[in-house]
């Protein structure tokens, strides 16, 4: 194996003789996409709010295991893993805490009533995404409750052709893994199945094993001229959990969790109309407990079922597009420990885009009953102007909610009480921004602000008191963020260059009232992050993708992670080597946990058309 230094020079060297190189997967053409946002559709050059699209060739490229170190290279959100290739992590967009973020699947939300520790629970494969698309600012008149401070979809695709893909993974720790995946045409049924597992030993020397199962089933059935999606998947995780919740002394808490979900939905079009009808289900387990080893001593086995139907439809005519959607949500959950609950849930959304020449305008407001919480409306406007073929400015607001999880009510045990008396906490969202688009270069700029009521927070008065569920009363946060992308083509000069970003954030945040002596999360945030981002050939099918991310957070010692990963693409074939923190750099991103310092990982993929 390589040392350290012979790799550098190695990669530099090549780097030298690259002018001459083939080309590599080209990247999408971003400014076409059509944005999903389940009633009003639109291209992204056209939108009118903060949204950042992640291409399946860009996640191809990037020295990323899963989905939440694709996610890393995101400037606005902040991923914080209690170890591995997302076994367990938490994400949160511009300073918002991680229950403040929406999590969906092809529009399928599924946000779960437990905690928001588990939201990036998804059975996919990186290689079964299509695109991820990462709207920035609270979007509850779009999306609902759980889009408090942003919203994440992720989009699949079923393939329209006969293919079996077949993949290895290893690195240390004894880490590897295996994927398999199948499609299959059948005259107007469409469908694909992909499995996965991965195992390690752990980064940690005692109890950060890890034990991942992943099944993905997609399909696309042609009835009449319209098409029935069903979409169905399971992953089940099981892990040490040392430190993951309790004091990071605490060396022997273990997890094991399974999500399952399955949606229906068939959208048609009548006339002027598009009418979307859906149907979803998702259930989750968890399985925690305290001592490993003697589980009965401490132990909370947790269930959750929500099931959701919803029908989301679009009227256009010469005043622009109308959007209505009525959806209607039961919840059932039940807890060794936080008891048996159930919550019934509806919602009506309403919005018009109104286009006038270079100008667009879209009003909507969100209508939402709980059975526990009662009646709340919330609306919300976005304007954008059009100068020019290359520049467009945009502004919106928006209010926000978000109804508190049954972890936020009732968990308690030795250092937490709980807080049934809750409020539900809101914001009011405020964004400023513009946006350029010039043959080779993408960029965008954003002036954010989010002033919040009721922000559920978990506080205490000393170190020796419990940690207890409040809501502060104003909790202000305001800040920017930037994105630029260079795709250079013409100059023969920079031919072995495919690509360079650069992008940040940075947020404060300020509270009106008396600050508490602790705080665990509101005021647990980045106040700089900086991601520089450069893909380039290397040797006609040999590419090298090199991340930079700097993050300075509140509370914690700021640091430099640098990712690299080669990979060589041809016909059917895909191999690649990544190191991950390449500098071997100490840091932690939540609760105290080390992450693993360097981490060299390689695997190789053979797709087969038939």
């Amino acid at each position: 194996m390589f040392k350290f230094k012979q790799i550098l020079l190695f990669s530099c060297f090549l780097n030298q003789i690259a002018a001459q190189t083939d080309t590599v997967s080209p990247v999408t053409d971003l400014q076409e996409v059509m944005i999903q946002e389940n009633r009003l559709q639109m291209p992204l050059s056209a939108a009118t709010r903060s949204i950042q699209i992640i291409s399946k060739a860009q996640i191809q490229q990037m020295p990323a295991l899963s989905l939440a170190e694709v996610l890393s290279f995101v400037a606005g959100l902040d991923i914080r893993q209690r170890g591995i290739h997302g076994i367990q992590a938490d994400v949160s967009v511009r300073g918002g805490t991680f229950d403040q973020t929406l999590i969906l699947l092809n529009g399928v939300k599924l946000a779960d009533p437990q905690t928001g520790h588990h939201a990036l629970n998804l059975p996919i494969d990186l290689n079964n995404i299509e695109r991820i698309e990462i709207l920035k600012g609270g979007a509850a008149r779009i999306f609902g409750q759980n889009a408090f401070a942003g919203a994440i979809n992720i989009v699949t695709k079923v393939a329209q052709e006969g293919a079996a893909t077949i993949g290895l993974m290893g690195g240390d720790y004894a880490t590897w893994g295996l994927k398999a995946g199948i499609s299959l045409p059948m005259k107007d049924f469409y469908h694909q199945l992909t499995l996965s597992t991965e195992r390690s030993n752990g980064y940690r020397s005692y109890n950060s094993d890890y034990q991942l199962d992943n099944l993905f089933y997609q399909a696309q059935w042609k009835i009449a001229g319209r098409d029935l999606n069903i979409l169905s998947g399971i992953t089940t995780r099981k892990y040490g959990a040392s430190g993951f919740y309790a004091p990071k002394d605490t060396s022997s808490e273990y997890e094991a969790t399974q999500s399952s979900f399955v949606a229906i939905d068939m959208p048609f079009e009548a006339g002027a109309w598009t009418i979307k009808p859906r149907v979803a289900w998702r259930k989750h387990e968890d399985d925690y407990q305290y001592y490993r080893y003697a589980p009965d001593r401490y132990r909370n086995q947790t269930k959750s079922n929500v099931l959701t139907a919803e029908l989301q439809t679009s009227y256009k005519s010469a005043y622009g597009t109308t959007g209505l959607g009525l959806e209607m949500n039961q919840t059932w959950f039940e807890s060794t420990r936080l008891d048996t609950h159930q919550r019934a849930q509806w919602s009506l959304f309403a919005e018009h885009r109104f286009v006038w020449k270079d100008w667009t305008l879209t009003p909507g407001v969100l209508l939402t009953n709980y059975s526990d919480f009662g009646n709340h409306a919330f609306p919300g406007v976005d304007l954008g102007y059009q100068a020019g073929p290359n520049w467009r400015f945009f502004a919106n607001y928006g209010a926000s909610y978000r109804v508190p999880t049954y972890t936020d009510l009732y968990f308690k045990n030795a250092a937490n009480d709980a807080n049934p008396v809750l409020k539900p906490e809101k914001a009011d969202n405020y964004e400023l921004g513009l946006k350029y688009q010039a043959g080779e270069i993408t960029g965008s700029l954003a002036f954010f602000r989010r002033d919040g009521y009721n922000i559920i927070d978990r506080t205490k008065d000393s170190v020796h008191h419990k940690w207890l569920p409040t809501n502060l009363s104003l909790l202000k946060t305001e800040g920017l963020d930037f994105y630029s992308e260079w795709h250079p083509s013409a100059p023969p000069q920079f031919a072995w260059i495919k690509s360079i970003s650069l992008s940040g954030t940075y947020l404060t945040k300020t509270t009106l009232e008396k600050p508490v002596a602790l705080s665990r999360y509101a005021f647990d945030q980045l106040n700089w992050q900086i991601n520089v981002g450069v893909h380039h050939a290397i040797w006609k099918h040999l590419s090298q993708n090199i991340r930079v991310r700097y993050l300075d957070r509140a509370n914690l010692p700021d640091y430099t992670v640098v990712d690299l990963k080669w990979f060589w693409i041809q016909n059917q074939w895909n191999l690649y080597l990544q190191m991950t923190n390449l500098l071997n750099r100490a840091y932690t991103e939540s609760n105290g946990i080390p992450m693993p310092q360097r981490w060299i990982s390689g695997g190789v993929s053979y797709r087969l058309k038939y």
